[in-house]
């Protein structure tokens, strides 16, 4: 807020703008798709001019991106939080698949965007991945192989590579959040939860969870 007040008027009323129309284009990309999202459509439904939106973000492309990686940002944040709790490394990794559905569930219309590009099935940017995201995807796999190091020194969990234990995490969360999202009442989170400590950790850990 403090921050906010030192911000000249026309700056406020720009990160305002920006912040509503980022909100059409997340109602408007996850109930469409991306190539069925026009311009027009989230004009319309942000009510404000085209050239506005043209002169805040660019391409439809730099919008998107945009979109995603405000919020990944936020995940990462709160991701990093849940990691840094817990009695031992298997505690600190089940915080972070319990706060990966949370988030997921606060913010259906966004973790449908975020998985579909996570599991390589959103679009081709002409210019290529946004390099930034790339970049935080790559630290949040760092933070967990690190944990899985750390457990596997311990006695945790069995001796494997750290790196694909993460990546294998990730997978695995991912197409159940994406199955989740897909159907909520037919395939809860709930159901997700179980699968991961019966299939993943179960099968890793030296002593039982």
């Amino acid at each position: 807020m403090i921050a906010d007040l030192k911000l000249s008027r026309r700056e406020r009323n720009k990160q305002r703008n920006r912040a509503e129309i980022l909100e059409a284009a997340l109602h408007e990309f996850s109930e469409r798709g991306f190539h069925d999202t026009s311009i027009q459509d989230i004009a319309v439904r942000a009510e404000f001019a085209v050239g506005t939106i043209y002169a805040l973000f660019g391409t439809k492309e730099d919008l998107y991106r945009d979109l995603l990686r405000e919020h990944v940002v936020e995940a990462t944040a709160q991701f990093s939080k849940a990691l840094e709790d817990g009695s031992d490394e298997y505690e600190q990794l089940w915080n972070y698949v319990e706060a990966k559905g949370r988030l997921y569930e606060d913010k259906i219309k966004l973790a449908r965007l975020i998985l579909t590009e996570t599991l390589g099935t959103g679009i081709c940017f002409k210019t290529g991945p946004n390099p930034e995201l790339k970049a935080m995807y790559d630290l949040w796999h760092r933070q967990l192989a690190e944990i899985f190091a750390s457990g596997i020194r311990k006695g945790v969990f069995r001796d494997a590579n750290p790196l694909s234990l993460a990546l294998a995490l990730e997978g695995m969360t991912n197409q159940f959040l994406y199955q989740w999202s897909e159907d909520p009442e037919g395939y809860p989170y709930s159901m997700a939860l179980d699968a991961v400590r019966d299939v993943f950790f179960r099968a890793i850990l030296v002593r039982n969870a």
